[in-house]
């Protein structure tokens, strides 16, 4: 069985509540962060070879433990809007208003930023100068979104063919420092059809693809981070991704999770959760974090 998902139409739209959360743990040293995003993403363009999409930050709310979050938090800001260009496999080929962003950074979002963190001058510096020379150079932009965040909910390759079964490489490129995660991931789709419902998804599985994983730099790497000489770099890693397509060709739902850790004293958690929410609950975002928070 092969099937095709085709693209949003132009000028349909939906929101998202995104729900994102992070764990680092190394030794008893712990950071970690939870970030709820109200999204509005619309489809702007679509030809046979690429889809262009809209995508505005409408709220956000940040609880973490230490300030870069807070920077991570303003950067999405920044972020906001972005017309998306994708592939006909879905994956981002290129930001159409990036131009855009360099000069509401060096109209006033710079002076913002230096402002905001005046009481952390140095390293404020530092980040100000390093987004200023991203925000130079796009092919380095571009990269910056192929690592395991929520951005991975709207590239996934949902518009070519689909097999049942699918088992191929996986690669989180510098996902530890300069080093690269390889994974072997299995996929699988499937399609639905109810009375007037139609719907596809999509689960992966990953595991670490031990073979390909460089064990030698990430042992070297622990050591520079505890000072432990003779230590042990056995990983393991654990991926699980699920999403649902409705009859429109948006995501109506889905759930990210990776594991990646040695033993009980090196670990680092994401998860990330999508949901649509329906236009009358998007004109109240506060309540939609509450809600979250409380469950």
């Amino acid at each position: 069985m092969e099937f095709n998902l085709d693209r949003p139409s132009p000028g349909s739209y939906v929101h998202y509540h995104i729900t994102s959360a992070n764990r680092t743990a190394i030794g008893s040293h712990m950071m970690q962060f939870v970030q709820h995003k109200l999204v509005k993403l619309r489809a702007l363009e679509r030809n046979e070879t690429e889809l262009v999409l809209e995508y505005t930050l409408v709220a956000q709310q940040m609880e973490g433990t230490v300030r870069i979050h807070d920077w991570a938090a303003d950067m999405d800001e920044l972020q906001s809007p972005l017309e998306l260009v994708l592939d006909n496999n879905g994956r981002l080929k290129d930001i159409r208003n990036f131009s855009t962003l360099h000069q509401k950074w060096t109209g006033f979002f710079a002076a913002r930023m230096q402002k905001k963190y005046k009481h952390l001058k140095e390293s404020a510096d530092n980040m100000i100068a390093e987004t200023d020379k991203l925000l130079k150079d796009k092919a380095r932009f571009l990269r910056a979104f192929e690592g395991y965040s929520a951005w991975r909910f709207f590239f996934q390759d949902n518009y070519a063919e689909k097999k049942p079964l699918v088992r191929a490489p996986f690669v989180l490129k510098t996902y530890f420092g300069a080093i690269d995660l390889p994974l072997l991931m299995e996929s699988r789709w499937k399609e639905e059809y109810e009375l007037h419902r139609h719907r596809y998804s999509l689960e992966n599985r990953a595991l670490l693809d031990a073979a390909r994983f460089d064990r030698k730099s990430f042992a070297r790497m622990l050591k520079d981070l505890t000072g432990v000489f003779n230590i042990n770099a056995s990983l393991e890693a654990d991926l699980e991704e699920h999403y649902e397509y409705n009859g429109e060709h948006w995501l109506t739902k889905a759930e990210l999770f990776l594991e990646t850790k040695v033993s009980d004293w090196y670990s680092i958690v994401a998860a990330h959760t999508l949901a649509q929410v329906p236009e009358n609950e998007a004109l109240q975002p506060e309540k939609l974090f509450q809600a979250e928070a409380a469950a």
